[in-house]
């Protein structure tokens, strides 16, 4: 006896048919609707590339239709940019005549997944089940706070297929969390250690200023051993033109300068033997001149 069509058995499932992985961000896009929940429908949005989730709360059900559906995506696309291609159910508010016109205006291929066969859109689903299931679990604050508080979990959290976080595959690099105070910051600890050096240079720097009149003692370059007395002439930044007792000119860098509060030298002043630069020690006994 040949057996009838609605006596048979359900088929067993086909396998698995992934959709190719785009190249590149925001190039196929999986949109659906969740809810409602708390008297809202989330529409839910998924880069097939990055996993990057974006999420539009309807204030109220019967609003989400396809006009509001179309604001929310402009939204969506004034940020990332057009998708080649949406993936999405056979809702109304996706294949309505003015919104497959939108479609179509901005060059959007429009994909619809199987009649009752949501597997067709997977990544979608997959999404909206994450999303009720946090907000499920998360009860505190308002449906908006919520959804932003899913929104930047998941987008700092490696993928599993991926693995890589979502904000690094769309937006190159990884979004600051409070996460982030509990690390070592390795590049803030670098700046903070030169930022202190600086500081502490030009601090150093700063006590040292001259101005044209100021007596000073210049060090004799290339000998560097011996500093001889001046006055400075002009000032330009970290430059000084000094001129010499014995006439001479001298341009010199503030760090080869010293302020000197005696009107002139009796000699020049080694430094080998100098305490402080610009007054001469007492002479070491031992280097006495016998007479």
């Amino acid at each position: 006896m040949r057996e009838l069509p609605e006596n048979k058995a359900p088929t067993t499932p086909t396998p698995i048919q992934p959709w190719d992985w785009p190249q590149r961000p925001w190039v196929r896009i999986h949109a659906d609707y969740a809810g409602p929940i708390e008297g809202h429908m989330l529409l839910i949005v998924v880069d097939s590339h990055s996993k990057w989730i974006e999420v539009k709360v309807v204030k109220v059900v019967k609003n989400a239709t396809s006009l509001v559906t179309m604001e929310h995506f402009r939204t969506m696309f004034a940020t990332h940019g057009l998708p080649k291609m949406l993936v999405t159910d056979n809702g109304t508010p996706f294949v309505s005549k003015e919104i497959e016109v939108f479609y179509k205006q901005n060059g959007i291929r429009h994909v619809r997944s199987a009649p009752y066969h949501p597997a067709t859109n997977g990544l979608a689903e997959r999404a909206v089940q994450s999303v009720k299931s946090f907000l499920k679990k998360e009860t505190r604050g308002s449906l908006q706070t919520r959804v932003s508080q899913f929104l930047l979990r998941h987008r700092i959290t490696p993928h599993t297929v991926t693995g890589v976080s979502p904000s690094e595959l769309l937006m190159g690099h990884r979004i600051r969390s409070r996460l982030d105070l509990l690390l070592p910051n390795l590049p803030a600890k670098v700046l903070k250690k030169q930022t202190d050096q600086v500081a502490g240079r030009n601090k150093e720097t700063n006590r040292r200023t001259f101005s044209i009149g100021d007596l000073v003692s210049s060090r004799d370059l290339p000998k560097r051993k011996s500093w001889l007395p001046g006055t400075v002439i002009s000032v330009s930044g970290s430059q000084l033109e000094i001129r010499l007792t014995d006439g001479r000119l001298f341009r010199r860098h503030i760090d080869d300068v010293l302020h000197r509060s005696e009107p002139d030298f009796s000699r020049d002043i080694d430094t080998e033997n100098s305490e402080w630069l610009g007054v001469p020690t007492a002479i070491d006994p031992r280097k006495q001149r016998r007479w």
